[in-house]
């Protein structure tokens, strides 16, 4: 089973391609499968962080995502965490 999710995600692309497909081409494809992993994740942050206001609070981290998809460096779950809790900060 785990050789097959890592087939299936290197079919995919790994997040810097996945990242620059959207950056470079507004690939909807490539930003789907971006929300796809990590979705949960972000999902289950903005609600410990943000409580009532969870899904607004994931809405903006994947609005971030998608304009400043060019610019993020380093690891993307670690970029997501960190607007996470900023976006939660700020509700």
């Amino acid at each position: 089973m785990i050789q097959a999710l890592r087939l299936l995600r290197a079919v995919a692309g790994s997040d810097r391609d996945l990242l620059d497909r959207y950056a470079r081409d507004r690939d909807e494809a490539a930003f789907a499968e971006l929300v796809r992993r990590y979705g949960t994740g972000v999902w289950a942050a903005c609600v410990r962080l943000a409580g009532r206001d969870a899904e607004d609070a994931y809405q903006a981290v994947f609005l971030a995502l998608a304009r400043k998809a060019g610019a993020v460096t380093g690891s993307l779950p670690a970029w997501l965490h960190a607007v996470t809790r900023r976006v939660a900060s700020t509700l």
